[in-house]
């Protein structure tokens, strides 16, 4: 069986454009960032929280779950300077070469995704490599070696975006909005809700 790429999920955040804590918000019979986790998960890849805002609570939404004994926990003291710095403090949980990163806040992401961009990564002579769905770049996003070493050394407040821009990058188009879709807002919860209800019924 081939071996999956490790993944970070960013889970550092701390909603404030929200009422609430929105990993712990419902989806399903899940919790928002456990059900993130659980699609990484059954893509094979060996698992990295990357946190701060709440960081026990948030290894408390596992406790005691399957998923608790698959995955490691990582606390970013940089936290609330981002998503980036929640990033790369974890580089270091790392052990394959290339891994995937995934922002807590998208369920819409499935295991079959993960699985597409590396059978797609394979070969190729790239370091960066993500979705993109009617233009707009999405998530996960796989990088490989080169990407890692450039993040490894790059000054810490530089955002990654920027880092990244100057490496050898393939945009894969994707026919579905999931890879593009996060929940930011209140708003963007309520509109997701009919999307739940259809990966519940899947």
């Amino acid at each position: 069986m081939k071996t999956m790429p490790d993944c970070i999920v960013a889970a550092g955040g701390c909603s404030s454009r929200m009422k609430n804590w929105k990993l712990s918000l419902p989806w399903g019979n899940l919790t928002i960032i456990e059900k993130v986790v659980g699609e990484a998960l059954d893509a094979g890849c060996r698992v990295v929280v990357a946190g701060g805002y709440r960081f026990s609570d948030l290894k408390g939404l596992f406790s005691g779950t399957p998923q608790s004994r698959r995955l490691s926990f990582h606390y970013s003291p940089g936290w609330e300077l981002g998503m980036d710095e929640t990033v790369r403090s974890a580089l270091d949980c790392i052990a394959s070469d290339c891994f995937f990163v995934v922002p807590a806040d998208m369920p819409l992401i499935t295991a079959e995704d993960y699985r597409k961009l590396s059978s797609l990564y394979e070969g190729r002579n790239v370091s960066v490599m993500r979705p993109v769905f009617s233009g707009k770049p999405g998530h996960p996003v796989l990088l490989g070696p080169a990407a890692a070493e450039t993040l490894r050394h790059s000054a810490s407040g530089t955002p990654i975006r920027n880092i990244l821009s100057g490496l050898e990058t393939f945009m894969v188009s994707w026919d579905y909005d999931g890879v593009i879709m996060d929940i930011d807002t209140v708003e963007s919860y309520s509109e997701l809700r009919p999307k739940i209800m259809k990966q519940v019924g899947d």
